[in-house]
Parts: structure tokens; sequence; C-alpha cells
């Protein structure tokens, strides 16, 4: 976790920090290269992308790194399902390193998608629970509403509307935290489409009133500027839902017809769901007014697309529709062929409710769990920064005498500001607080996810890299000294300049592990001695 996160789960307030300008303008960038993946410009997208992750790195911007990331696995499981399981486990990795609790939970949310497609209910649970634990982490209002978004989908997936519709809520209430506002379309198109199916399973489940309620509390805003496809499936999602219920007019109806022939023409591949919503529609709006040859039609058109796609109750309310149509066609069909159906989908609906129930109570234990391992946590953590503590050193040597292999390569980096005291001197402790939050994120974002990274106190920082060859430890040196001269420390308080000395020992072998800290900080110090923003390798 960074500091601001640590504190946030210490005090209950969401802590974030306050982006510069540019580095701003990249997150939000990211954001809107997620929206268009899923678009016809699919192509430009992915170059785009990957112009800025070489950006974010070289500048060591952590949340906009894992927000890229986070397009790329959008893309994969959108466009490219072979790719989705690796874009996802890199994305969760990543996240992790980089202690970006929401792209995290993102990264989560696109797994228990996958899992669910392989059948793996379990997984999909655990995984969803998770993420929702994360985003109780202050972070970024715009991360935090996405994975939100993301959450909602992948619950909603399980036919758990009520789940979905409470995280984009929460979603919502972002957004006026966040100066892009591309989510707020995004919000509004994915709770629309949930809204029509939550309907359909309350009419199947013989929930009238419920359904009714529905319609009465949850209702589309019309003034909300949207794509023009997006605007098409919401439009459908509403002139549907209306139908259902028996509350459109001639008009909606010949409207709804007249969309569904459009979407026969333009969209037949692309928009299958909204095209099974207007079928369904007609079906039982032509059921109600006899013309039982249509409704016939129409239901098997539902179904014939549910036999490609769909989820079990979209499976399940175009069979039930069918039916509807077969019992006004043939009104001999015995009373008891009518009960097993309803019983059928009140027990559908009630085996959902439990899945609802337990999947609260799934996300309440992670919670409690999360509880635990933070207090856990903190024991090894620097309060300030999220970085490892003294504590959590001592854990890593102890580890890597065990368990490191007698040629194993093992480095440390003794990090230093430079004329730090005059920083807290010249503009307070309360910027002098922000720099050592900025430098820890600094040297987390140059490290690997193995590799530890740690505040040893006051100005000193600590980084424990296991595996990597002395050149390569040496090139992280540099990076995190370049780093820190070329951030925007004039975001933080005009005037201000910051930069580090560097001290870095290498060594071989379990043996090699006990010498480490005093050879590094040896180092430093010949560093600190030959001037400002040096770095000195122990020999």
């Amino acid at each position: 976790m960074r500091c601001e996160e640590v504190e946030a789960v210490v005090s209950g307030h969401d802590v974030v920090p306050q982006l510069d300008p540019d580095r701003r303008a990249a997150l939000n960038a990211a954001f809107h290269l997620v929206e268009d993946v899923q678009t016809p410009a699919v192509e430009q997208a992915r170059r785009a992308i990957r112009e800025a992750l070489t950006i974010a790195e070289h500048a060591g911007w952590p949340e906009t790194i894992a927000t890229l990331m986070y397009a790329e696995a959008v893309d994969a499981i959108t466009n490219l399902p072979d790719l989705a399981a690796e874009a996802c486990r890199r994305l969760i990795e990543r996240s992790e390193a980089l202690s970006e609790p929401a792209m995290l939970a993102a990264g989560l949310t696109i797994r228990a998608e996958l899992a669910l497609r392989d059948g793996d209910v379990v997984r999909h649970g655990a995984d969803c629970a998770r993420a929702l634990v994360l985003l109780d982490t202050a972070a970024e209002p715009i991360s935090r509403a996405s994975a939100l978004i993301s959450a909602g989908v992948s619950y909603e997936a399980l036919s758990l509307w009520e789940l979905g519709d409470e995280l984009y809520t929460r979603a919502e209430l972002l957004l006026p935290e966040c100066d892009d506002q591309l989510l707020r379309p995004v919000i509004e198109l994915n709770r629309g489409l949930a809204w029509f199916w939550w309907t359909a399973a309350l009419l199947e489940a013989g929930e009238t009133e419920r359904a009714e309620q529905l319609l009465r509390d949850r209702t589309e805003d019309p003034t909300l500027d949207l794509p023009a496809s997006w605007a098409l499936e919401l439009r459908v999602s509403r002139l549907a839902r209306l139908t259902l219920l028996n509350a459109a007019d001639p008009t909606e109806i010949e409207e709804l017809r007249e969309l569904g022939a459009r979407l026969d023409l333009h969209y037949r591949e692309l928009e299958w769901l909204a095209r099974m919503q207007v079928h369904l529609a007609l079906a039982h709006d032509s059921i109600r007014t006899g013309r039982l040859a249509d409704a016939a039609a129409q239901a098997a058109a539902a179904e014939e697309l549910t036999r490609i796609q769909g989820t079990v109750y979209q499976r399940s309310f175009a069979h039930w529709t069918a039916t509807l149509v077969e019992q006004r066609q043939n009104p001999d069909i015995g009373q008891a062929t009518r009960t097993y159906a309803s019983v059928l989908a009140r027990q559908r609906w009630d085996e959902r409710l439990g899945r609802l129930a337990a999947a609260r109570e799934q996300i309440e234990s992670e919670r409690l769990r999360g509880q635990h391992e933070g207090l856990v946590r903190r024991t090894l953590e620097d309060p300030l920064t999220g970085l490892g503590n003294r504590r959590a050193l001592e854990q890593r040597l102890d580890r890597d005498r065990a368990e490191l292999a007698d040629d194993g390569p093992v480095a440390m980096l003794i990090v230093d500001v430079d004329e730090f005291k005059a920083v807290n001197d010249a503009y307070g402790h309360a910027v002098g607080d922000q720099v050592l939050c900025r430098v820890g994120e600094i040297l987390r974002s140059v490290l690997r996810t193995d590799d530890l990274a740690l505040r040893l106190g006051g100005d000193e920082f600590c980084a424990v890299v296991t595996g990597a060859p002395a050149d390569a430890v040496q090139q992280r040196a540099d990076q995190i000294g370049a780093l820190v001269l070329l951030e925007g420390w004039s975001a933080i308080q005009p005037g201000l300049q910051v930069s580090v000395s560097v001290g870095l020992a290498c060594a071989r072998g379990p043996a090699g592990v006990d010498d480490l800290y005093p050879r590094a900080d040896a180092a430093l110090y010949a560093a600190k001695a030959a001037g400002s923003g040096l770095q000195r390798i122990a020999h």
C-alpha cells in the first residue's frame, strides 16, 4: 500500500494523493483507452497504450501503469479471449507490485469472469469478494469507480442484479470527485441493461408487483449524452422493459419494432443481447394481443439467440416465454404442466436468492479476514509510506539466508534523501512527509514483484533484490536517482527540488547476506561524501 492508503485503513477515511496536472491527465487518458479497446478503433488504442506505458514507466506513475495494463486486459477479454488469462495475470501481479488496490480489484473481477466461463463459481465468488474488500481502501476516485463497475458486471453474470445495482450506485457516488466523467455513460448503460433482466426474472417468478415497483424506482437518464450504439442499446432496454410490464403505449411498441428491425439489419452480429430483448418483449406484447403466430416467431428467435450465447436466466426467460405462447396456443395443456413450470421458476428464483445471500456473507467474511491481515501487515509496515519497516527487513534477510542458493545473487540498495532537513525547515513537515511518500512510490515502481522496498526511518529507504545480476541492480539504482530528479516536485511546493544518494552492495549465497547492510550503508556514506545525487557500489 502507498502511504495514503495505509492512513486510510487506519483512520477509516479516504486519503488520496493530489496528482499534478500531467500525471492526472495521463491517468484520465488511460481510462479513455479502456473504453477505446471496446470500440472499432481498437488497433489505434493498442498503439496508444504501448506509447503511454513507455511514458508512464519512465515517469514512475504507478496508477497510470496499472490502468494501462487494465486496458490491455479488457482488450484481451473483449477481443482476444485466448490471451485474456495471461493479460489478467500480468495486471494482477503488476498491480500488487505497485500497490494499486483499485486496479488489483479490477484484475480480480476479470479473473472471476474468466473463472465463471469455465464453470468455477467458487473461484468467481472468492475473487469478487476480495476485490470489493480492496475497494474499501483509498485510491483515485476514477480508479475505484471503474473497478466497482467491473465488479458489478461480474456479479450480474451470476444474475445477482441487486449486488450489481448497489455497486453501480457506489461508483456513481464517486463521480463528483472525478474531473473526467467518462464513466457516467458506462454506469448508465450497464445498469439499464441489468434492470431489464432483473425485471424479466421477477415476472418469471410470479413477482409482478415487485417488477412494477422496480420499473417505478429505476429510471434511465434520458438527458445523458451517450455514444450512438450505447444510446440504442439503452433505449431498446427501456422500451423492452415497458413492454414486458404492459406499460408501453402503442407508439413505444412501434418504436421497439423499428429498432428491432434496425438491429437485425445493421447490428446483427454485434448487438445480439439487444435483439434478444426486442424479441422477448414483442413476444409478450403479441401474447397479450392474441397474435400468437407472431408471439411464437418472436419467442423462437429469442430461444435461438440463447442457444448461442446468454446466461442461465436469459435462457430460462426465453424458454418460459415460449411456454406461455404454447399455453395460449393450446389451452388443453394440463394444469399440472402449468403448475410444474411455475414451481420450477419459483425454485430457480429462491436458489438465486440463496446465492445472493451467500455472496453477501462471503464479502463480509473477506472483509473481516482482511481486517485481521491488515493488523498483522501493519506490524511489518512503515505507517507513513506503507513500505516495509525494519522488522520486515529482518524477516526478508532471514528468508534469504534460509532459501538462497549457494551462488544465488542478492543485493541491497540504501537510498537517502539529500538535505532532507533543509526541506522540512523550508517547507514544513507536511511537505516533507509528501516527499518521503513520493520517494517511496518511486522506489517501489522500479522493483519487481518479489523485491522488497522498505523505509528504515527518517529519510532513509532500502530495497532488497534477489535473483538479479549486479548490472541490472545498478540500472535500478540509476533509475531511482533519475526518476527522483525528474519528478514534478513543484506541484507539491513551488521551488521544491529533491535528489537522492544511493549505496549499493551485491553478494552471492546465504553467507553474503549478513554483511549486505553494513556494506551498502558504507557505500551510501561514500556517495554522500562525494556530493548529492550520486551512487556508490560497495566492493
